[in-house]
């Protein structure tokens, strides 16, 4: 299963996309100094589109709803 990553270092910074992974073990894939790690599997993002129009090149990680 792949999942999307995100993360930040410290709790004053936003959460930013690291990347993808397979590895279940997200830290050995992503290791640092990380205070807050967030995995969600890739295939269950729902995207929402913001007034009905879809944003060009948002779409790089994530599907729509079927």
């Amino acid at each position: 299963m792949t999942s999307l990553v995100y993360g930040r270092t410290e709790y004053a910074e936003p959460l930013v996309q690291l990347g993808t992974t397979d590895d279940e073990d997200v830290q050995r894939a992503f290791p640092g100094e990380w205070v807050e790690l967030v995995t969600f599997p890739k295939d269950r993002v729902v995207w929402i589109v913001r007034d009905g129009q879809e944003i060009e090149g948002a779409r790089d990680y994530v599907r729509a709803r079927e």
